[in-house]
């Protein structure tokens, strides 16, 4: 039970990391798909559909938001 507490403890320390991260990016697409997807924990189909755009943008404002934050 307490690796499970400290999973969950580890768990939402990363999502307050990649929240902080993710507030520095200036375009708010960018901003949105690293929070919908890291923070939310959305699939990307469903940031697809909530978007509008094709897979194909989606993966690039993902790839081009990641070159810019200090997540490792």
């Amino acid at each position: 039970e307490n690796n499970i507490n400290d999973k969950r403890i580890e768990l939402e320390r990363l999502k307050r990391l990649i929240t902080v991260e993710a507030e520095k990016l200036d375009d708010p697409v960018e901003r949105v798909i690293i929070k919908w997807r890291y923070v939310m924990l959305k699939s990307w189909n469903e940031i697809i559909s909530v978007t509008g755009y094709s897979r194909t943008q989606v993966f690039r404002y993902h790839r081009d938001a990641l070159r810019k934050t200090n997540v490792e």
